[in-house]
């Protein structure tokens, strides 16, 4: 238990003993049930009573009521944990993102996982999970494909909380059943973070391949919701949601729920090629010129862009390397998903992978030629060189794409 709460929320030196809980539960179930429905104590005191059922209820009430104080005399909420740690240094965060299935029952035109099936097993998967905590990561996302398509998706989610991690999830939501549902409300995830792609049947057979597809994740997120489980909606803006992408951000108003989408979309992994499915720049304006919260963004981005050029000649600009790693369904790890760099780990621990990495924004230096050292657009073409390298195969060489879409945002939004 005091790993669970030190490990997620709260300084590595500070101590929190419930000595009736350490005595006579499971390790870290209490602070688990309390944690997750922090803001509801009838809920946390039924689950905890449930669970059980031979301790009395004084001494459960009486336990739960200590470890709330005790978060209270932290000044620690539900709202300001994850500031607090940031703000206060308290210890970082550290995140990996694991894919443990590339395979979907959505066959959509724009998808860039690998057409080589790969799947991630248990026991890797527990490998994994012991290094991550040596090595004091904090936070892991659970990828696909679609990673609900799991045979051992429950075992691999538990051995992820159990251990302490704050867990995301992310899912296209056509899979969730009884049993993961029941899952998710005895152990909620951080938050799962589910892609949609259409606003009836028709769209989402046009887009996902798969028929009756809403009916069934919207039921599914409708679940979720009545669970109180953490949950945001995405998509991504491609040619065949460029004409209804508001309707889908209409959709999540409607429920409630947070909603973002991408317009730069990723090719294929297994081909140095362009995604035919990514809007050109001026279908992309058209979408953000549709939307208040856009319009709004990119006129206060652009006000603020430095007009000097600021010279930087490193090539990765970016936080490479802080923190935050990508583990593939065939165990290559890399400082992130797009960029070429990765070692097996099969070969070579998380660790030594890591220290090679740190090597990286040194090691590749611009030509004093180059374009993008000294432009001051980078924020708005969203400078990648991981990016670029999927599609021109070269860090360094930036397709025309980026640039063109660079000035138009300006021209538009100025």
């Amino acid at each position: 238990m005091k790993d669970y709460v030190i490990r997620q929320y709260i300084d590595k030196t500070i101590v929190i003993n419930i000595k009736e809980a350490e005595e006579i539960y499971e390790f870290s179930d209490v602070s688990k049930i309390i944690i997750d429905n922090i803001n509801n104590k009838n809920l946390t005191l039924k689950l905890l009573k449930n669970k059980y059922k031979n301790i009395s209820k004084d001494i459960i009430e009486n336990d739960y009521n200590n470890f709330i104080n005790q978060l209270n005399d932290l000044k620690i909420t539900p709202n300001n944990i994850e500031k607090k740690i940031i703000s206060n240094n308290i210890y970082s965060i550290k995140n990996a993102t694991i894919e443990i299935i590339n395979t979907c029952p959505f066959k959509c035109d724009h998808c860039f996982v690998s057409n080589k099936k790969e799947i991630l097993n248990l026991e890797n998967f527990q490998n994994l999970i012991n290094q991550l905590i040596k090595l004091d990561y904090n936070e892991i996302l659970i990828t696909g494909g679609e990673p609900f398509l799991h045979n051992s998706f429950v075992d691999i989610y538990l051995s992820a909380k159990k251990n302490g991690f704050l867990v995301t999830i992310n899912t296209n939501g056509y899979l969730l059943n009884e049993m993961l549902l029941n899952l998710f409300i005895e152990y909620k995830p951080r938050n799962i973070e589910l892609s949609i792609y259409g606003y009836d049947n028709k769209s989402y057979y046009n887009f996902t391949h798969t028929k009756r597809a809403f009916n069934i994740i919207n039921n599914n997120i409708d679940k979720l919701i009545d669970y109180s489980i953490n949950l945001n909606l995405k998509t991504v803006l491609t040619k065949k949601n460029k004409n209804y992408l508001y309707k889908l951000k209409s959709y999540a108003k409607e429920k409630n729920l947070p909603f973002r989408y991408d317009y730069i979309i990723f090719p294929n992994q297994d081909n140095i090629c362009q995604n035919m499915q990514r809007c050109t720049p001026d279908e992309i304006i058209k979408v953000l010129k549709e939307d208040n919260d856009s319009t709004t963004f990119f006129k206060e981005k652009i006000k603020n862009i430095n007009i000097k050029n600021t010279i930087d000649n490193h090539v990765f600009q970016c936080s490479i390397n802080s923190g935050r790693i990508y583990i593939s369904s065939n165990l290559d790890i890399r400082p992130c998903l797009v960029v070429p760099f990765k070692y097996n780990l099969k070969e070579i621990s998380i660790e030594d992978a890591c220290n090679k990495f740190e090597k990286i924004p040194e090691k590749y230096i611009y030509r004093s030629d180059n374009k993008c050292m000294n432009c001051n657009k980078k924020s708005l073409c969203r400078y990648c060189p991981g990016k670029f390298y999927m599609e021109t195969g070269s860090l360094t060489n930036v397709p025309n794409f980026y640039c063109e879409l660079a000035d138009k945002l300006i021209k538009e939004f100025k």
